[in-house]
């Protein structure tokens, strides 16, 4: 057991955050289209929009971004969908999804899905930590806030089956009360009181956020309360 937490703890310090990634999109094939269409991203990762045939350009249904006027190959356009867009621009689960104005009618369409991240800080035995969630977007069609629910365990990293999908957890499974999310910035966030008992311990946590008709879970994290 020493030997886990030893593990748990420095992974939790090699990993304070996600690492970022660029996602490519190709513009225009096949057939006048985005491929893929749909992409599943995590917030501070960049997508660049690359032009491969015929004359297109890439726009935001909600006002997020715009790459201008249609424009043939060679060309490319990058978005990083950091906290201060998701922040600036939430839309209903995180689904950000534009078209090229002269194919609308043709359906070329894309989305840009941001997955809702979590982080823990201040995990110490005797004081008092702060789960968040960044990145929940609005409940749709009436925008309405994020439900999200925070969720532990003592025993393991799952994986369990659960209505909402697999999740990193292994029973028994702990859940907080619900949290909404604030409707500006898409953020939840909650305080938990750590018990002087719990020094050491280690503890796997993920969070399930709820925007109807959509479910989507974060990323989980393994840590030690210190």
């Amino acid at each position: 057991m020493n030997s886990l937490r030893c593990a748990l703890f420095l992974f939790s310090l090699a990993t304070p955050a996600l690492a970022q990634t660029t996602h490519i999109v190709d513009v225009g094939v096949p057939n006048n289209r985005f491929t893929p269409e749909f992409l599943e991203i995590q917030v501070g990762d960049t997508v660049r929009w690359v032009w491969l045939q015929g004359r297109h350009n890439v726009v935001s249904d909600h006002g997020a971004f715009d790459s201008g006027a249609s424009v043939r190959p060679p060309f490319d356009f990058s978005v990083l969908f950091d906290e201060s867009l998701v922040a600036s621009f939430p839309v209903p689960g995180g689904q950000y999804t534009y078209y090229c104005w002269p194919h609308l009618t043709q359906g070329m369409v894309g989305t840009v899905s941001v997955l809702p991240t979590l982080s823990v800080s201040n995990l110490v035995a005797g004081s008092t930590a702060t789960l968040e969630v960044r990145g929940c977007g609005t409940a749709s069609p009436h925008g309405e806030p994020a439900k999200v629910f925070f969720a532990w365990s003592a025993t393991g990293p799952g994986p369990t089956q659960t209505p909402y999908g697999d999740v990193s957890l292994s029973p028994p499974i702990n859940t907080l009360p619900l949290v909404f999310a604030s409707y500006a910035e898409g953020v939840a966030s909650r305080q938990v009181q750590i018990p002087l008992s719990a020094a050491g311990m280690a503890v796997w946590i993920q969070a399930l956020v709820l925007t109807p008709p959509l479910a989507r879970l974060t990323q989980p994290e393994a840590l030690v309360v210190g």
